[in-house]
């Protein structure tokens, strides 16, 4: 039985409702680990800064262990934004410290909540030395290296690139998305424009995104962050409406995948720049976090494009209703984002 015109637009917007709370819920973000960091001053005194999610905060008690040489100077300082717990105090730190062990009590149990559970780790020694690191519920603890090596430097980047591709919900929505614009068509020749679709998007965001590393091109954040959900909101209402075969913006998606690629890079740009780049390392910093981001939008695109093939063979004459109700639920939630994000600049 075919359901009328009405109430299949009624079904498709409960269900966009549905998603929203969800969606919500998770929010599109930037990067938002927490972040361990410790610049010491060359008498051995300096600042500590320990940033927290409110959404981990609320549900666990996550405790910074410092080296034993370390003792703080001054009651710790909380500060609070929209995202944040930060709490700073000054701190001095006997030397050498090679050897020594930053750790993390309670990564575990933010696992088990589901949430986020990795610390960026940044550690300047009295003596200037720099170590970065990601911490885990596999790998709690840090030992400080007398100094970082390549090996540990690619490794570190690598691992925040994945985690910022696949924690940044907008930047899967808009993926997903992408890709669902090009295979709706059904068509052998859908497959070869998704190739180039996918390859001119990952183009796109490694050139803004070495090109704002680097300092050659500056771009603000939050413009960026509020045209990145624009870019969604469009990309949904295409999903939302009925195909156009003679629609020529969509008859080469890739020249818009360069364009939006670009857009995102930017995002990615601003999500490294919370962590920094080592300053002797930042050629392998940068290029590692790179492979990151496309080792975690390779492994997303290949797993979207088993379930969409499926979900198109097994319900066909379903399928062109489940790509409208995605775009409804990409384009409610890209508009919150928008407003919110909009609204941070009043």
């Amino acid at each position: 039985m075919r359901l009328a015109p009405g109430r299949t637009d009624r079904r498709q917007a409960t269900l966009a409702v549905a998603f929203l709370a969800v969606t919500v819920a998770v929010e599109g973000h930037p990067l938002s680990p927490s972040l361990l960091s410790v610049e010491l001053e060359a008498d051995g005194s300096g600042r500590v800064e320990w940033r927290v999610p409110h959404a981990v905060a609320a549900l666990t008690s996550l405790t910074p262990r410092l080296p034993a040489s370390c003792s703080a100077l001054a009651e710790p300082e909380l500060i609070t934004d929209d995202t944040f717990r930060i709490v700073r105090w000054q701190a001095r730190c006997g030397v050498p410290l090679p050897g020594d062990a930053i750790s993390v009590l309670g990564l575990a149990e933010v696992a088990g909540h589901g949430l986020e559970n990795e610390v960026l780790v940044r550690f300047r020694s009295a003596d200037g030395r720099l170590a970065r690191t990601v911490l885990s519920a596999r790998r709690p603890e840090f030992e400080i290296p007398v100094r970082a090596t390549q090996a540990m430097v690619f490794r570190d980047y690598f691992r925040l690139g994945v985690a910022h591709l696949l924690g940044g919900l907008d930047h899967l929505v808009f993926l997903l998305g992408l890709l669902l614009l090009v295979l709706r068509s059904g068509t052998e020749l859908s497959l070869w424009r998704l190739t180039w679709t996918v390859t001119a998007f990952t183009a796109g965001h490694a050139i803004s995104l070495s090109s704002a590393t680097l300092g050659i091109v500056q771009v603000p954040a939050s413009p960026v962050e509020i045209a990145i959900a624009l870019s969604i909101v469009w990309l949904a209402a295409e999903l939302a409406a009925e195909p156009e075969p003679e629609n020529r913006l969509l008859c080469r998606p890739w020249r818009l995948a360069v364009i939006f690629g670009l857009l995102h890079g930017f995002g990615f740009a601003g999500a490294l720049a919370e962590v920094g780049l080592p300053a002797d390392e930042v050629p392998a910093a940068l290029f590692a976090f790179n492979c990151g981001l496309e080792a975690g939008q390779l492994a997303v695109v290949l797993l979207a494009i088993v379930l969409f093939e499926r979900l198109a063979r097994s319900l066909p004459s379903q399928w062109p209703r489940l790509i409208r109700s995605a775009g409804w639920t990409a384009g409610i939630a890209a508009s919150y984002w928008t407003f919110k994000r909009g609204s941070m600049l009043l």
